[in-house]
């Protein structure tokens, strides 16, 4: 499917039914993508933008190939490939979320279901472990603070 990007301006008039053609210069990149269907419908995306998240239209249009109006954008003269809208369909665009928690050691963006549930990135969780393995005494070793008491 073809995806045209579109400004705002534009968008929003064929959104409120006032404009009724888009178009696009007679150059080889849209002659390439147009002349195949001249004369044909087809259906197309106009998006408001270039992101995949940008509001976009989904058209039945006729191709054409002519001048266009001055109002719409337009120059003059100029001879333009004419998406003539026939049907227009607002899509909303797909939403998800994820949950971006932070690393309890470092404050590090955790991605992964596993470090969310953790609470630690893969290299957080080692050091940490490794930090509290560390900090268990050995049975077997006295500190400053034990006493020693002798067996007589």
């Amino acid at each position: 499917m073809l995806i045209f990007p579109i400004k705002k301006t534009w968008f929003d008039m064929i959104d409120k039914g006032i404009k009724k053609e888009e178009y696009r210069g007679d150059t080889p990149y849209y002659r390439a993508r147009l002349e195949p269907f001249l004369g044909q419908e087809i259906e197309c995306n106009l998006r408001n933008g270039y992101s995949s998240a940008s509001p976009t239209l989904k058209i039945r249009a006729r191709i054409e190939k002519g001048t266009g109006n001055p109002d719409w954008g337009a120059e003059p003269g100029e001879v333009y490939y004419k998406l003539v809208i026939l049907d227009k369909e607002r899509i909303e665009p797909e939403t998800f979320i994820i949950k971006a928690r932070r690393c309890k050691r470092c404050g590090g963006l955790l991605t992964s279901k596993q470090a969310v549930e953790d609470g630690y990135g893969h290299v957080c969780k080692m050091k940490t472990k490794a930090e509290i393995e560390a900090a268990t005494p050995d049975p077997n070793q006295l500190t400053l603070f034990d006493t020693f008491e002798s067996e007589e």
